[in-house]
């Protein structure tokens, strides 16, 4: 593709670790719209063994606690980390024991 960014866009990164299964993300990306956060940028792997994914998505303004809190309330979601772009900050992880 023509002119796409060569570096990461953003203000900080989601890494949305959650079982591989259907509405995951749908749920997560309208959690993030509700929040009034625009995707820049994001990417989905799937695990070896098909069980569980990560969601890597790239926001263009800080996410707030309080929606990272909505985003682990999804049943199926693992374990949530926001990852702020280089020099902005330190990382925030919220994990779901």
């Amino acid at each position: 593709c023509v002119n796409l960014a060569k570096t990461r866009l953003g203000v900080c990164t989601l890494h949305v670790r959650h079982y591989d299964r259907v509405g995951v993300l749908a749920q997560v990306l309208d959690l993030l719209r509700r929040g009034g956060l625009n995707v820049e940028q994001m990417e989905n792997r799937i695990f070896e063994g098909g069980r569980a994914a990560v969601a890597t998505i790239d926001v263009a303004d800080e996410v707030p606690r309080e929606l990272v809190a909505s985003i682990e309330t999804i049943p199926d979601v693992l374990h949530v980390a926001v990852v702020p772009a280089p020099g902005r900050g330190t990382i925030r992880a919220i994990c779901r024991l």
